[in-house]
């Protein structure tokens, strides 16, 4: 858990969602996002790209989100609905891919980092 200096840091909540198999209106079952948690988080835009994805041109945009190490995030769940928790007003409503997740300390005691990726 991380101490009370990071935690003032975090000025957003996010909303994280997972994949989970529903039942379709014809009785399949077909994977749906489903809300995991809300988490205190601090939202970081990094760059935004042009990539190349054959004749066509696609913008990614990369972030960070900080949040407390121990939040139930996994690599390619999703993160949605970014709003500063003080007033609620929306930063950006997604949807981010989690692309990766990295640990800042070796004790495993302060923050996580989660890489997010969004193709537009």
């Amino acid at each position: 858990m991380a101490g009370p200096h990071f935690k003032k840091h975090l000025i957003h909540q996010a909303t994280i969602q997972r994949t989970t198999p529903v039942q379709s209106g014809s009785g399949e079952l077909i994977d749906a996002w489903a809300a995991v948690d809300t988490v205190d988080c601090r939202f970081v835009q990094k760059e935004e790209r042009i990539a190349s994805e054959g004749v066509s041109l696609q913008m990614i945009q990369v972030d960070l989100l900080l949040m407390n190490q121990g939040e139930d995030i996994l690599e390619k769940d999703q993160v949605i609905d970014i709003v500063f928790k003080s007033s609620g007003a929306s930063v950006d409503a997604g949807p981010f891919t989690v692309e990766s997740l990295v640990g800042r300390n070796s004790t495993g005691s302060h923050h996580l980092s989660v890489r997010l990726e969004r193709v537009e």
